[in-house]
């Protein structure tokens, strides 16, 4: 075999390898703007239903399974919000009790919270909608109006919500998730689009902050089973949810007895480095919580 064929082969193999690779970043950047665009294309849809109803040109009905997905930050709910999305039959809104919209001049939400749930989620949509649900976080939606009502007391009363309560077990994860959000200014991700760099990502967490929310956190999950132990329930975790996704869909698909099928998210992780990559103190702080109910947070 002449010298320079084996040299063009052996350059070659590399060179496909690449190629390679640059297809598979490039069919997964592909991917997730399909997805993104489909649902930014469907919540526009709706909301042209939606206007069409309201003027009577499209008949609208509320005989739908109602449902809230309970949680704290950090722990998935985009993720799980646009998997539901992408099933024709439900619909998911965001936090539409959140600080910034309670806090707004002449606020429906803070004066008038059960019509406004039932203008902002439970409204009326077309026949095909099976489910319709919205996040809330333990912290919003608190505020009591003029006449002493919350939308909890009113979540609280009517039994037929369903309740997806949806919790990350590694509490550590959720804390490490919101401070690099903070630093970054990124609070989701769709594929490698945009996506920041480890370097940049790296924080030093404070022991007492850590302590204090990982306190916090169990106690808002232990008030939130009591207070809905009335309800209907289904425990969600992050974990499960990115671990298996179609089997965590199919369980809550039934659980809202919706018909099954196929479900995507042009969600992704945004930090799936080991804790001991973003955490600038790690060996510090695991052997701080060493011998504490949280030094299985730290996983190595």
């Amino acid at each position: 075999m002449p010298p320079n064929t084996r040299s063009r082969g052996s350059a070659a193999t590399p060179d496909r390898a690449a190629t390679a690779r640059q297809q598979t970043v490039y069919h997964s950047r592909m991917k997730s703007i399909y997805r993104l665009a489909v649902d930014r294309l469907r919540k526009q849809y709706l909301h042209l239903q939606d206007a069409a109803i309201q003027r009577g040109l499209l008949r609208g009905q509320r005989d739908y399974v109602r449902f809230v997905i309970v949680c704290r930050s950090r722990v998935g709910s985009n993720m799980l919000s646009s998997y539901l999305n992408s099933h024709p039959g439900i619909v998911v809104k965001d936090e539409i009790f959140s600080f910034r919209r309670v806090q707004e001049p002449g606020s429906l939400a803070a004066a008038q919270p059960i019509e406004y749930l039932e203008r902002e989620a439970f409204c009326a949509y077309p026949s095909k909608i099976e489910a319709v649900g919205f996040k809330l976080f333990y912290t919003h939606g608190r505020h009591k109006n003029a006449e002493g009502v919350s939308i909890w007391d009113h979540l609280l009363a009517d039994r037929r919500i369903k309740i997806i309560h949806l919790v990350r077990r590694n509490v550590l994860r959720s804390h490490l998730s919101e401070a690099i959000a903070f630093r970054t200014s990124k609070w989701t991700q769709s594929g490698q689009i945009n996506a920041v760099k480890t370097e940049d990502k790296r924080a030093t967490l404070d022991f007492d902050k850590c302590r204090d929310d990982f306190e916090r956190t169990e106690r808002w999950q232990r008030d939130t089973h009591d207070f809905f132990s009335g309800h209907d329930m289904l425990d969600v975790s992050y974990e499960d949810l990115s671990a298996d996704p179609a089997a965590v869909l199919n369980r809550i698909q039934s659980f809202l007895g919706v018909h099954p099928r196929n479900l995507s998210s042009f969600h992704s992780k945004q930090n799936p480095e080991q804790l001991r990559e973003l955490i600038a103190n790690y060996a510090d702080l695991k052997a701080r919580f060493a011998g504490t109910p949280w030094q299985g947070f730290f996983e190595d």
